[in-house]
């Protein structure tokens, strides 16, 4: 009789699982790990192999990647991932592929820097959006972040032109007209705001606008200039005063004596004044004395004008002379004013002194 042989016949399979995993990150953050929702199974030992793929591109096995979760690499392109399942008995190894997963880049991702600037209406200024003469103004710097992850940025800012440094908040250095924050941390969906103080020049003449920048940087991020503008207010402002000093220093006009007659003006403002105006009107009762009118004035009839420029905190005189005269009757003070822009200054009166005389001659 023939004699049989038992035959047995393993048959290798293996079921792939389910991996999970599948997400949105920002360029340069590092993705949650993927899991496994379901382990492979086979009916021989079961190995792994994580492979990943970009867009357009082809399959490739990642090295190190043998366990059945997988923690990724940081982020900078679309990629999906796969995770492979070895089912091996004795010289037999039957393959099975996952289900696919993918990371994809968020398009809203970045980081927002922001700058404003705060008149402080200090040394009398009014609070109004606007830059004045000697006034405290607060520059803040504000970062966003929209990433999915702490960020850190380095922040530096010139202080503006026409300014001076005051004070600089939030462990901010100031060197050589330069501010700089370094290793500010923003944590993700958070935002940091940074501060400093500077004070307006006293002189604005010329200056229309007080402008600044920042420049605010993270490592791979794209760098950022914040930037704000504030307008000035300007205040052009003088005084002046109008005197006269008689020739025989007695504080009296007399007949024939010669009158001296001082205009000054005073810049009191916070910029230049030019092509200011001063006339004066030849006093009643006198004459003016030739060559005798100072700071570039010229007589027309009877009226003396001068033109002047005033720069930011000086003063100007300008006089002139007259004589009193010869007779008297009737004139009990010479009175003289002048009208400085478009403003008259106090009457200067000085009283006369009449010196009556007479002679008498007898014949017979």
């Amino acid at each position: 009789a023939a004699t049989s042989t038992d035959v047995t016949v393993t048959v290798n399979g293996v079921q792939p699982g389910t991996i999970a995993g599948s997400q949105s990150v920002c360029a340069g953050t590092i993705p949650t790990a993927f899991t496994s929702s379901v382990n492979s199974t086979g009916t021989g030992a079961i190995t792994y192999q994580w492979e990943s793929k970009v867009s357009g591109g082809s399959w490739t096995t990642i090295d190190n990647a043998t366990s059945a979760t997988y923690s990724p690499d940081v982020a900078t392109v679309e990629t999906s991932y796969r995770r492979v399942a070895y089912s091996t008995i004795d010289n037999s190894i039957c393959t099975t592929y996952s289900n696919e997963i993918i990371v994809t880049i968020a398009s809203d991702c970045n980081f927002i820097a922001v700058k404003t600037v705060a008149d402080n209406g200090n040394d009398g200024n009014e609070i109004n959006n606007k830059a004045e003469s000697n006034e405290n103004l607060t520059y803040s710097i504000t970062i966003d972040n929209n990433y999915d992850r702490d960020i850190v940025v380095n922040i530096s800012d010139v202080i503006p032109a026409n300014t001076t440094f005051v004070s600089v908040q939030n462990g901010g250095v100031h060197s050589a007209g330069t501010i700089t924050w370094d290793d500010v941390t923003v944590l993700k969906g958070g935002s940091t705001t940074v501060t400093f103080v500077v004070k307006v020049t006293e002189n604005l003449t010329g200056i229309a606008n007080i402008v600044n920048t920042a420049v605010v940087s993270s490592p791979g991020l794209a760098t950022q200039n914040p930037n704000v503008t504030i307008p000035t207010n300007s205040n052009p402002d003088f005084t002046f005063d109008k005197t006269v000093a008689d020739a025989s220093g007695d504080g009296k006009a007399q007949s024939g004596e010669v009158l001296t007659y001082t205009i000054t003006v005073n810049n009191t403002g916070d910029v230049d004044l030019m092509n200011g105006s001063i006339l004066d009107v030849i006093p009643a009762n006198t004459t003016l004395v030739a060559g005798s009118i100072t700071g570039g004035g010229t007589q027309t009839g009877n009226n003396i004008n001068w033109s002047i420029d005033l720069p930011f905190g000086d003063s100007k005189s300008v006089t002139f002379q007259v004589t009193v005269t010869a007779d008297l009757t009737g004139v009990t003070n010479i009175r003289n004013i002048a009208t400085v822009g478009d403003q008259d200054t106090p009457p200067v009166d000085i009283p006369t002194e009449n010196s009556p005389s007479h002679s008498s001659v007898k014949t017979v």
